[in-house]
């Protein structure tokens, strides 16, 4: 059974994820997840939809961002714990990847790039890639899910 791998961007708004199986991209979409009850859907029906039953699951959930308010930091992290939570009450693994470790593999940016900048070239990278037309966090889901499956499993 092949390992797959989920990755998600969040954001206090909608969340980006992408699902990877035996390297190839089989889903990527932004939706909504704030609350625990919305956090447990769009796991269950993630896994639903694009993992074979019994197939060991790795969720790979983006470190926070700190250029962001204290604020919007805390929401984040709540929501990262709500997301790790419901992850690993189904057994699944979790780990946390850095913004810089993702980028590094996938979209290898010059040094000092702003933030609007570096998500125009994850966007690039996800069209280039695998064709898709995405928002900036589906497009970070995609690099985070890709680098995870091409380093941890």
């Amino acid at each position: 059974m092949r390992q797959v791998v989920v990755g998600i961007d969040p954001s206090t708004k909608a969340s980006g994820y992408a699902v990877f199986s035996g390297g190839k991209l089989l889903y990527a979409a932004k939706a909504p997840a704030r609350t625990a009850a919305e956090v447990t859907h769009l796991v269950d029906w993630l896994i639903d939809q694009h993992v074979e039953t019994g197939a060991p699951v790795l969720v790979a959930i983006e470190s926070a961002y700190c250029g962001v308010n204290v604020r919007t930091g805390l929401q984040l992290a709540e929501l990262r714990g709500r997301i790790s939570q419901e992850c690993e009450r189904r057994g699944w693994r979790v780990t946390l990847v850095s913004p810089a470790a993702w980028r590094k593999t996938t979209i290898a940016p010059p040094p000092k790039m702003k933030r609007k900048e570096l998500k125009a070239l994850s966007v690039a990278y996800a069209y280039t890639k695998f064709g898709l037309t995405v928002t900036d966090d589906v497009a970070d889901a995609v690099c985070i899910a890709e680098h995870v499956a091409n380093t941890r499993t």
